[in-house]
């Protein structure tokens, strides 16, 4: 068998609309498993293919993940792997430190670092379970590095407090449980990318272009190798790892 291969294995996506999560989506159907996308700005839950599955889930309340997994596991059985992936950014994410509100900075952490906790703790059960599987957590080079804050001169963005702060909490959090679960042959690994190109000005694009030594921002579906490769056995004894996928820009 292709060690790549996800045949019929199950796969919760978190943030599963967004930029990254529709990816993770496509390669997870393109290797043959079915793909359990959960994302808030779903108008409903329903059935888009045989290996499509979208359920409308705000993973910050306990009740509704559990009744997530719940839907998932009637229609295709115990869940394979986990991709948290959600993220947000609400009104004031962009606050400077001074003018940063206390309530922005507890809404991105519910999402970024609370539900990232409890879709873990919900399927990670499961998993423990019945047999193991594959956790991925997706970090952020600003979860590693320190703010080059040079790269948002004169532009109406910067990258806040409150992301930094849960990005790097993610990765404590994925050794963590790398350890806690690593003897029910459940891995829980990390995947850190770089900037990834988004219709930002091009004057960003350009001065992070250049403070990256291959000299581009990322395309959104050059993650999804690293994802794949963390749920497939091709991994299967990679536990508690930082796959950084940053075009060598935390190298200099």
């Amino acid at each position: 068998m292709n060690e790549f291969d996800l045949k019929e294995r199950v796969v919760v996506i978190t943030g599963a609309g967004g930029r990254l999560g529709s990816e993770f989506s496509h390669v997870v159907q393109k290797h043959g498993g079915k793909a359990a996308m959960l994302d808030l700005s779903y108008s409903s839950s329903r059935l888009i293919s045989d290996s499509e599955l979208h359920l409308s889930v705000d993973i910050t309340q306990p009740e509704q993940m559990k009744e997530a997994a719940e839907e998932i596991r009637k229609r295709w059985g115990v869940s394979y792997g986990l991709v948290n992936n959600a993220c947000i950014q609400p009104k004031g994410f962009c606050d400077t430190v001074e003018d940063y509100d206390l309530a922005t900075w507890r809404k991105v952490m519910s999402v970024n670092l609370d539900g990232l906790f409890l879709c873990s703790q919900v399927f990670g059960r499961e998993m423990a379970e019945n047999g193991g599987g594959s956790i991925i957590n997706i970090s952020s080079i600003y979860g590693m590095n320190g703010a080059n804050f040079s790269l948002y001169k004169g532009l109406p963005f910067n990258t806040p407090p409150s992301y930094a702060a849960s990005k790097a909490a993610v990765l404590g959090l994925t050794r963590y449980l790398a350890c806690y679960w690593g003897d029910r042959n459940i891995r829980v690994n990390a995947v850190t990318p770089g900037g990834v190109e988004d219709g930002q000005p091009d004057v960003f694009i350009a001065r992070y272009s250049e403070h990256t030594p291959v000299k581009r921002m990322a395309r959104k579906d050059e993650m999804n190798g690293a994802v794949l490769y963390l749920l497939s056995d091709a991994s299967s004894y990679v536990n508690g790892h930082n796959l950084v996928v940053d075009g060598g820009f935390g190298a200099w």
